[in-house]
Formats: C-alpha cells, structure tokens, sequence
C-alpha cells in the first residue's frame, strides 16, 4: 500500500498494522507492507509551538506505522531520520520527469493573456508561477516584489497560474498595492505546464516545499528561476549555476533577483540551459520508478 498526505499516511499505514494483525490469526499467507512518501515534513509549517508539538508527534507515529518512508529532500531525508526508532526505514527518492510536449512562446502568451484578460506585449518580461494560492506560497511577497520593480519603470508582468482558498486575499493585496495592471490570476488553467515557455522568469517564493515538481517543468522549459533558499528548492537550483535564490518572505531580494534577469538577457539563457542540464541528469523519471520498485521488493 503506497500512501500519500499526512493525514492518509497515517490513517493507512494504521489499517495496515491492523489488517497484518487480523491476517496472522486467519491466514498468515498475506502481509501488507505500507510505503508512506512523505512530500514534505509538515510541522515545518508557520505554526504556533504547540500546533507544531502535535504535528511533530503525529509525522513520528506516521513513519513509526509505515513499513518504509520515501522523503524527497536531501533535508527531510537527514531529519526523518534522525526520528525515534525511523533511521533504518527512511530513503530518499528524488521526483523525476519525462518529457513535456510545451506550446510555442506565442500560442502559450495567447493563452495566459486570455485567461488573465490583459494583452500580450512581445516587449514585456513575463514573470510567472504556477502555484495553489497558500500563503505557503509565498506569494504576498513575489507581489511585494512587483511593487518594488514597477518603481524602477520597468517593463515586467507577473502572472500566477492556479487556484486557492486564499485567492481573495492575494487579490487584496494587488488592489491594495495598485498592482492589478502589473500582477494578474489566471485561475486554473489544465495541463498548466505546457504553457512555461510563455514565460521569460519563473519564480517559486515559498516557505515551505517538500520537491516542487513545478521546478522540474520549468527546468524542462529552461527558464531562470528565481525561488526560496529552502530545503526542496535548493535539492534543484544551485545558486548562481540553475537559478537564483533569496531567503524566504524577502520581497527586495525577489525583486533584486528579478531585476538582474529582466536587465540580462544572456543570464537568463544561462541559467535556464543549466537547469535544464541538472533535471535530465539528476531527476530521471525511469531512475525514480526503478528506486521505488526496488523499495516495494525489499524487507
């Protein structure tokens, strides 16, 4: 049984435990071994001390109940297995991508531009994310961020791609910050990957990630990403090799890093090919499936 989230993470490999109980008494030909990947280790979360204490005490009896746990992180996986009774079962198995068939620059910026309702300008910068609106996102900083750059009088759009339960907010803070002609919501748009190459810049500002996925189609993309300098990000981006990267909730290093992209073109060719580079090389869909494999074997 291969668990996924938190809260089924715990749940199923719980069920499991307990059918393995019921088996030995009934028939001792099947034994059920859970396998929970954790994305991510949640009381890593902006949380009070106590919420995190709860958190923390749950993530431990989650591993303790699975038979093994995939971390995605070179972080996670040193901390998970540094948990009580854990360290022999932890691995880490990084995400990996095949191919994506992306629009052409052109047909993808049609696109956006509808779902944004403003116009595609072949002069403007196109910074983009595709992201669930959480403020985990970190995105009240990215759009601080706009505000800085428009002082400068340069000619950018950010766009951010995806829905969530704090869109409204997020839009608040555009209006507040008079940024609705700088900074739109596209809203979901399916198979949202395929249309990366409308960007120039692509940003992931979070305060917490497991290994963002969206990070691998962008380097497929081979786009210069501006992001966090946090575990899970930096498992990609090298700083100043694949990407440049900020310390999380800062909105003038953002802006500082989006700035140097929009004014270097050859920078952003650069860091985009390299990116490329390291995903082909390090995040190979067919090494994940065959490490999984082999974990699902093992006992």
């Amino acid at each position: 049984v291969h668990l996924n989230s938190s809260k089924i993470g715990g749940l199923g490999s719980l069920a499991a435990r307990i059918l393995n109980l019921i088996y030995r008494l009934y028939d001792s030909r099947f034994t059920i071994h859970a396998i929970f990947t954790s994305h991510g280790l949640a009381y890593d979360e902006d949380r009070n001390l106590f919420t995190k204490f709860v958190i923390w005490k749950l993530t431990w009896l989650t591993f303790l109940l699975s038979h093994k746990v995939i971390t995605i992180s070179e972080d996670n996986f040193r901390r998970a297995r540094k948990l009580p009774f854990c360290g022999n079962k932890v691995s880490l198995i990084y995400n990996g991508i095949s191919d994506i068939d992306f629009l052409a620059k052109n047909e993808a910026r049609k696109v956006i531009s509808n779902h944004a309702e403003t116009h595609a300008d072949e002069n403007e910068i196109w910074v983009g994310t595709i992201s669930e609106i959480l403020f985990n996102k970190g995105l009240p900083y990215l759009i601080e961020s706009a505000r800085i750059l428009k002082e400068d009088n340069l000619k950018f759009k950010i766009f951010i791609v995806g829905e969530g339960r704090e869109r409204e907010e997020v839009k608040k803070l555009i209006d507040e910050l008079e940024l609705s002609d700088t900074v739109f919501l596209t809203g979901y748009l399916k198979n949202a990957s395929e249309y990366l190459k409308a960007f120039d810049i692509f940003t992931l500002t979070s305060t917490k990630e497991g290994l963002p996925y969206v990070l691998l189609e962008a380097g497929l993309a081979e786009l210069p990403v501006v992001g966090s300098n946090i575990s899970g990000i930096t498992d990609i981006i090298s700083q100043g090799q694949s990407g440049l990267l900020t310390a999380p909730k800062y909105a003038e290093g953002i802006a500082q890093h989006i700035r140097a992209l929009i004014e270097d073109e050859a920078e952003r060719r650069k860091l985009g090919g390299n990116l490329r580079k390291r995903v082909l090389e390090k995040f190979n869909f067919q090494e994940m499936i065959t490490k999984t494999s082999s974990l699902y074997t093992s006992r």
